[in-house]
């Protein structure tokens, strides 16, 4: 009868120790998909405040070059010589195959900021001076040359999904942001700064 209560006692313990143990993992790989998502606005979103900047007003280049509902190509005159240089053009693109977001520095090889399983998503919304949704309408769902110039708010939406950390559970961890830039650079590179 002794034997029967200490295995039962040490059952409970072990379904109690295996339960924290998943749900501490769970909690490290939620707080890995948020940090994720919150790299990927972060960064896009510093960038994509330079969008346009133009120190000289050489109006040389455009600040949003392309621009779809999964890939932005953002330019800004950073070091002020009137010309797109290595590093001051960057595109962010979302492959849903590989459910990766991808940032590309003209130049260089592309990275990978983020990137999870089934259910991530990634998306790209155009506003105009009027708070109007812009909806693509360019080939392959891509904003035109006079939609791109339109556009004075972006938002961006990541969802990240991971595979739980419990192999008995069919739970999966997701992380959803969204946030909106305005492109400062639209304003301030107008008729009443540039001429």
């Amino acid at each position: 009868m002794a034997s029967l209560m200490t295995l039962a006692l040490l059952a409970t313990m072990f379904s109690l120790y295996r339960y924290q143990m998943f749900s501490i993992q769970a909690q490290t790989a939620q707080l890995d998909t948020q940090q994720g998502a919150r790299a990927v606005l972060d960064l896009m979103g510093r960038e994509l405040r330079q969008a346009g900047a133009d120190p000289r007003c050489s109006k040389s280049f455009e600040g949003l070059a392309a621009a779809s509902a999964s890939l932005l190509q953002v330019q800004f005159d950073r070091n002020g010589n009137g010309a797109i240089d290595a590093g001051e053009s960057v595109t962010y693109q979302y492959t849903i195959d590989t459910g990766a977001v991808t940032r590309t520095v003209a130049g260089a090889a592309a990275s990978v900021l983020a990137s999870g399983g089934p259910g991530t998503y990634f998306a790209l919304l155009y506003f105009g001076g009027n708070g109007s949704a812009i909806v693509p309408g360019g080939l392959g769902g891509r904003l035109t040359a006079s939609q791109r110039a339109a556009v004075r708010r972006v938002q961006i939406r990541v969802g990240l999904t991971q595979k739980g950390v419990d192999p008995a559970s069919p739970l999966m961890l997701t992380s959803t942001y969204s946030t909106n830039i305005d492109l400062r650079n639209r304003f301030m590179n107008g008729n009443t700064v540039c001429p």
